[in-house]
């Protein structure tokens, strides 16, 4: 996939990419939502090519959409996209390699999710430890 990567990392167009194994994030930046929803097709396109060529699978369902904006209400933070028959919406987080990452670039949910875990690990080992 890495020359996939490499051609969506495109200065011109303001994307850039990453993935990790099948797990792949595609980042594009500019004034406009919609131009960037729609550069975001784009690429989708590229890769539908791209995966015919080399007989990769990508999956639209499991696609999400996120906008990040210092200010908020300059932009249209609904806008979708459109991914074949699908039309994705924008959601307020995803997950990126693990980590919980909301619109607004907070971690107050990240950060909760992770306190109950470690209270259900700390019972478990707890537990474990006084039965012994």
């Amino acid at each position: 996939m890495a020359d996939l990567l490499d051609a969506i990392n495109n200065e011109a167009l303001r994307t850039s990419s990453f993935a990790f194994v099948d797990d792949t994030h595609i980042l594009t930046y500019g004034n406009s939502t919609e131009r960037n929803c729609r550069t975001l097709e784009r690429i989708h396109r590229e890769y539908k090519e791209w995966s015919r060529i080399y007989g990769a699978k990508f999956t639209p369902k499991k696609y999400k959409l996120i906008h990040f904006a210092k200010r908020p209400k300059d932009f249209n933070i609904r806008t979708t996209i459109r991914i074949g028959e699908a039309e994705k919406i924008t959601t307020d987080y995803i997950r990126v390699l693990g980590v919980q990452v909301d619109s607004k670039l907070k971690w107050g949910l990240y950060i909760i999710r992770i306190k109950k875990k470690f209270i259900i690990q700390s019972f478990v080992i707890s537990r474990i430890s006084t039965s012994i």
